[in-house]
């Protein structure tokens, strides 16, 4: 009978470690919520959950990798002549490139994919955890009712185009800039719906002051979020403010700024008032 070779045991687990991503991504594809631990009620796609599962498996692959090396080349250089210790660092050594080759593997399939599967993000990213990226002043709680604004007409025409529910439209809007189309933040967020000038070019916003262009292009920006996070409202609006770079990297960390958690909170009570109100039915 065959014994359970060492050898045999390294290749498994690094073939578990490069290939978690690809067996668990059917599984979770089927679910429309995935919480993230430390998270209440925060999703991700499963684009989101590949890459995390990757990453662990490059640190664990990685780490174990260099210790076979190492230890491998202990066993080889203290064998002394003895065939069995430098059979033995042998196949460690072969196991940890074996592993390598797998890591390159499942690398380039990723890639293949999506190139942004492969984008390791070990670190924390550089932000200010007391403010959002967009650098808007949010009160600390929602005051008095929202009536009608001179742009219902217009938010009513471009949520009905754009699939977007107008009253959280309508809320995005009295909490970004009040329905003040010439609305400027300290960190350059521009018009009705805010929009930072990097944002109002990949949208294709020429004039971020036009109420026009500016809703169109949030409206259509608060679509993509809500598709990203399988119609999560509130990762919408995370991402919507924070930026969901901000969001997914530091997804369980609960590193979120004051700000953003204002400002979710308000986007919120103000779409209950608003879709409470009969706006948009």
């Amino acid at each position: 009978m065959k014994t359970f070779s060492l050898k045999t045991g390294l290749f498994l687990f690094f073939s578990f470690s490069v290939l978690t991503p690809f067996l668990s991504t059917p599984a979770l594809a089927t679910s429309l919520e995935y919480p993230l631990p430390g998270q209440e009620k925060e999703v991700t796609s499963p684009a989101a959950y590949v890459k995390s599962l990757y990453e662990f498996g490059v640190i664990a692959a990685g780490i174990l990798a260099v210790l076979m090396v190492m230890l491998g080349g202990f066993l080889y250089m203290t064998a002394g002549g003895n065939p069995g210790g430098v059979e033995k660092g042998k196949n460690l050594i072969s196991g940890a490139l074996w592993g390598v080759v797998l890591l390159l593997s499942s690398y380039v399939i990723l890639y293949t994919i999506d190139p942004g599967l492969t984008r390791l993000d070990f670190e924390l990213p550089e932000i200010n955890l007391e403010e959002p990226t967009k650098g808007n002043s949010i009160p600390n709680r929602v005051t008095g009712t929202v009536g009608p604004s001179g742009y219902d007409e217009m938010i009513l025409r471009i949520a009905a185009e754009t699939g977007v529910d107008p009253a959280l439209l309508k809320a995005i809007i009295k909490v970004e800039s009040n329905f003040s189309a010439s609305a400027k933040s300290h960190a350059g967020a521009m018009g009705l719906m805010q929009l930072m000038p990097g944002t109002a070019r990949d949208l294709g916003v020429d004039d971020p002051w036009d109420p026009e262009q500016n809703v169109t292009g949030g409206a259509n920006y608060v679509k993509t979020m809500l598709k990203r996070y399988n119609g999560d409202v509130r990762a919408a609006l995370i991402a919507y403010n924070w930026g969901p770079g901000n969001y997914e990297r530091t997804a369980g960390l609960n590193v979120m700024p004051t700000e953003t958690r204002k400002y979710i909170n308000l986007v919120q009570q103000y779409y209950e008032q608003i879709k409470n109100s009969g706006f948009g039915r």
